[in-house]
C-alpha cells in the first residue's frame, strides 16, 4: 500500500486488537458457558412452557363452559386470596392437563390407524 500514513493506520489497528481482545476475553467464555447450560435450560423452559399451554388452554376451555366456570367461581369464593387462585388456577391446570392427555391419545390413535408414528 502506498500513500497511507502510520499515524491514520496505527489507531485503525489498535482499535480491530481492542475489540478482538475483548471478544476473546468476554464473549467466548460467555459462549461456552451458555452452551453448557443450554440443553439443561431448554429442557426446563420446555416443561413449564407445557404447564403454561396446559394452563391456559384449561382456563380458556373453562371460560367457555359458562356452568362449569360458575361452579369452580363458588368454589373458589369459598376461601380467601391464595387459596381461591390456586383453585381455580389448579382447576383450569387438571382441565387442560386432561384434554391435552386426549387429543394426545386420538393423535396417536390416528396415527397408528395410518401406519405411522408421531
Amino acid at each position: 500500500m502506498t500513500g497511507v500514513k502510520a499515524n491514520r493506520e496505527l489507531p485503525v489497528v489498535w482499535g480491530v486488537a481492542k475489540g478482538s481482545f475483548l471478544n476473546k476475553l468476554i464473549l467466548v467464555p460467555l459462549a461456552l458457558i451458555i452452551s453448557a447450560f443450554a440443553p439443561w435450560l431448554m429442557k426446563i423452559l420446555s416443561v413449564v412452557g407445557t404447564i403454561a399451554m396446559f394452563l391456559v388452554g384449561g382456563g380458556i376451555v373453562v371460560h367457555c363452559i359458562t356452568p362449569l366456570h360458575h361452579l369452580i367461581e363458588e368454589i373458589s369464593n369459598g376461601f380467601s386470596g391464595w387459596i381461591a387462585t390456586l383453585l381455580s388456577n389448579g382447576a383450569n391446570l387438571m382441565l387442560g392437563f386432561i384434554i391435552g392427555s386426549i387429543v394426545l391419545l386420538v393423535v396417536n390413535l390416528i396415527a397408528k390407524l395410518r401406519g405411522k408414528s408421531v
